[in-house]
């Protein structure tokens, strides 16, 4: 009897246990706003280049992998494996997920589809119309058998005549596009509350940054997976670039 007793009080803090790190979690967001410098940047608005190119994005989406909270232990706490990040018309994006309550040091994702995604068939997510990899979302090249990462795309005026007339479309979807970012952080999460993280997005950062970085849009305005050399130099900065131009908001 005595041995039934343990055995139904064990029981039952098994549950208790299990229900307590069900509910130590708390909702989380991590906000991306567009910006031009210090100022917001909305798609369609436009961004004037060192080049003096007028500029208006109508697209601009990338994949987050790996997204992961390093706790004090020095623990990685995964919370999404992969999402489409997609900026609405005023240059927002946000992702949201739950995240154990504990205190954490860095945020640190991948920018990309991970090596083992990017050569999966697409059709493995078409049964979930949610999924970021289902082929509905339109990322997925389907002539080099990959992903699209990074997806800039919009409309340039080369002459200056006020009126745009070149297609800007740059997306890169190699292994070797992928990169990775970290953060430091001072989080300590209590339950019970929500918890927001700010990051912007800089587009001058991504165009404009450094004079060997800097992306021509008259020359450099497409970039669909091609593996000439200068179209692969092209695709590193796209990469290089679009990582740089991620930054914490303090």
């Amino acid at each position: 009897m005595r041995n039934i007793i343990y055995l139904a009080l064990a029981g039952g803090l098994l549950i208790l246990n299990s229900c307590d790190k069900t509910k130590n979690k708390v909702d989380y967001t991590l906000n991306f706003q567009l910006v031009n410098g210090g100022s917001n940047y909305s798609l369609e608005t436009l961004y004037n280049t060192s080049d003096n190119i007028s500029t208006s994005l109508e697209s601009v989406r990338f994949y987050m992998a790996n997204l992961y909270f390093v706790n004090d232990e020095n623990e990685d706490v995964l919370t999404k494996d992969i999402e489409l990040v997609t900026f609405n018309t005023s240059g927002i994006a946000t992702v949201n997920f739950e995240l154990p309550v504990d205190k954490y040091s860095n945020i640190k994702f991948g920018i990309g589809v991970p090596e083992e995604l990017n050569s999966a068939d697409p059709s493995n997510y078409n049964t979930d119309p949610d999924h970021p990899l289902n082929s509905l979302n339109s990322t997925y090249w389907g002539w080099t058998a990959m992903y699209r990462f990074v997806m800039y795309e919009g409309r340039f005026d080369a002459d200056g005549d006020g009126s745009t007339e070149g297609l800007l479309s740059m997306h890169t979807g190699y292994n070797s596009s992928y990169r990775n970012v970290e953060f430091p952080v001072e989080l300590s999460l209590k339950k019970k509350e929500t918890y927001t993280t700010n990051f912007e997005v800089d587009v001058y950062d991504f165009f404009d940054a450094s004079a060997a970085s800097k992306i021509d849009i008259v020359t450099e305005n497409q970039y669909h997976g091609s593996t000439a050399a200068a179209d692969i130099d092209l695709a590193n900065r796209i990469s290089d670039n679009f990582a740089a131009s991620i930054k914490l908001v303090e």
